[in-house]
């Protein structure tokens, strides 16, 4: 993308957000400065992973880019508009992708932060760029979902970031019952919807398969050129969550813009709180 597309593309995201000038400043504001997001993904988009160090030596920002607007509103749903449980707070990011909702919380003021991520590379190259972000209070830990030991390092842990996570995994079950098995106290899930499932009283979910890409982003399964997820409306999670005793606290909608066709996708931010008395061993024996 050359400089004039993007500055359109950032114009007509302005445009449908009905965002001025100064509210995009006001959410500059908040977040780490641009070029460590830049940073992050021009080395994962050229694959540029491996000696981050290196090439940040060299490297300069694109003076003309900025967070892409729907970035912007998209942290600003699932994290700033959450601050209460972020400042001050022990959070956990599984599936941390680069480690973008890890140095967004620690810019916030977390206590400490833990990602989790399959990839190692990610997991290096989002540890160098918390570093040079100035923070320490942070680890990443690679490991996947179905070892139930990673879970373990984030016992009693006060808030846990889902975003992007739950539509891109096809058993959703197992991840809250391991997530259960902590003391985690809130859990924010940021996930894709469907118009004609999403207010639906009805639990849903929509099946669809993620073949693999360039940056990682599909279900976490080298063996298979596409992987199956799924995308979970609020009753299906409101009925899972409440299983295991988390009950549903409020649900924000925004949608993304495709800098490719110009399609908003719509998606949502549902928090849930930790209301029970005890918890769960990994035998299944509540503690009280």
């Amino acid at each position: 993308m050359d400089e004039q597309e993007f500055l359109n593309s950032q114009k007509r995201q302005r445009e449908h957000y009905n965002l001025s000038l100064d509210d995009e400043n006001n959410l500059l504001g908040q977040f780490p400065d641009k070029k460590y997001f830049e940073f992050l993904y021009h080395c994962w988009l050229n694959e540029y992973h491996d000696e981050p160090d290196l090439l940040w030596k060299e490297w300069s920002p694109w003076q003309v880019w900025s967070y892409p607007i729907h970035d912007l509103i998209r942290y600003k749903t699932m994290l700033l508009d959450n601050s209460d449980l972020i400042k001050g707070a022990r959070i956990a990011d599984i599936g941390s992708h680069l480690g973008i909702g890890v140095l967004f919380s620690l810019h916030m003021g977390a206590e400490l932060c833990v990602g989790i991520e399959p990839i190692e590379a990610k997991n290096k190259l989002a540890s160098f760029v918390c570093r040079q972000a100035g923070f320490n209070n942070f680890e990443f830990i690679t490991g996947e979902l179905k070892q139930e030991q990673i879970f373990e390092k984030i016992n009693d842990f006060d808030t846990l970031i889902l975003g992007g996570l739950m539509d891109m995994i096809p058993d959703h079950y197992r991840l809250i019952d391991n997530i259960s098995k902590t003391q985690i106290k809130n859990i924010i899930i940021e996930v894709g919807e469907h118009e004609q499932h999403c207010r639906s009283d009805i639990p849903n979910i929509v099946w669809r398969h993620f073949e693999k890409d360039k940056i990682g982003h599909g279900p976490y399964n080298p063996a298979v050129n596409n992987a199956i997820h799924g995308f979970p409306n609020l009753s299906f999670l409101k009925m899972l969550m409440g299983e295991f005793g988390y009950e549903f606290q409020k649900q924000d909608f925004f949608d993304v813009i495709k800098t490719d066709t110009g399609k908003p996708r719509l998606r949502s931010v549902s928090v849930f709180k930790n209301c029970r008395k005890g918890r769960l061993t990994p035998t299944g024996r509540m503690l009280i």
